[in-house]
């Protein structure tokens, strides 16, 4: 989806049953592609689930590492 490489690390919180309920870039890379990558890792962060252990809210990061495709 994006062409460029980059980091970029998404915060969540994570509900009791292991769903993300949000969602925000924490650290981005800079430059034309950061907007995709951020759209991407954001999107990807909101469709992940977790095992839910605890029985409480818990919240983390999760880094996406985007490689350059040619």
């Amino acid at each position: 989806m994006c062409l460029q490489a980059g980091t970029i690390v998404v915060a969540v919180e994570v509900s009791r049953d292991g769903r993300v309920r949000q969602a925000e870039v924490s650290e981005t890379v800079a430059g034309d592609a950061a907007a995709c990558m951020e759209e991407v890792a954001l999107k990807s962060a909101l469709r992940s689930t977790f095992k839910a252990t605890s029985g409480v809210d818990q919240s983390g990061t999760i880094t996406y590492t985007f490689v350059a495709q040619e």
